[in-house]
């Protein structure tokens, strides 16, 4: 999707804001659905579902392991680029805000620790 120059003026943050949220939500919910699969897989495998009849072998388990071992690292990445994506979306807020109140000075990009200390207090996370 092409950069669109008009997303700076003021009211246009809060709706690409919405968006990426909105994109965030629906990767969780494929997520979710491809790890109740997965979660599916293993049952079965592991005879809980009677579908499944026939007894693995070693080497089954061994190549069953391994591949969801990777979709779960897959989905683990996934998770970890979303969670990312929602630390830029509220850094941006934080800094669109801080724009307005310092008069149009530009927030310094290497605060975001400190702004999320400071989030964590006020929010009274513990991260």
């Amino acid at each position: 999707m092409p950069f669109d120059p008009s997303l700076r003026e003021s009211g246009h943050w809060d709706e690409a804001a919405a968006k990426l949220l909105s994109s965030i939500s629906a990767e969780e919910e494929a997520l979710a659905t491809l790890m109740n699969a997965e979660a599916q897989k293993i049952l079965a495998f592991i005879h809980q579902d009677p579908a499944f009849s026939n007894a693995p072998s070693s080497q089954e388990y061994i190549q069953f392991n391994y591949a969801i071992t990777r979709m779960m690292d897959t989905i683990l990445m996934t998770k970890w680029m979303l969670m990312k994506k929602m630390d830029s979306i509220l850094f941006f807020q934080s800094s669109e805000k801080e724009l307005k109140e310092s008069g149009g000075a530009i927030p310094d990009p290497k605060r975001m620790p400190e702004y999320w200390d400071e989030l964590a207090r006020d929010e009274g996370m513990d991260y």
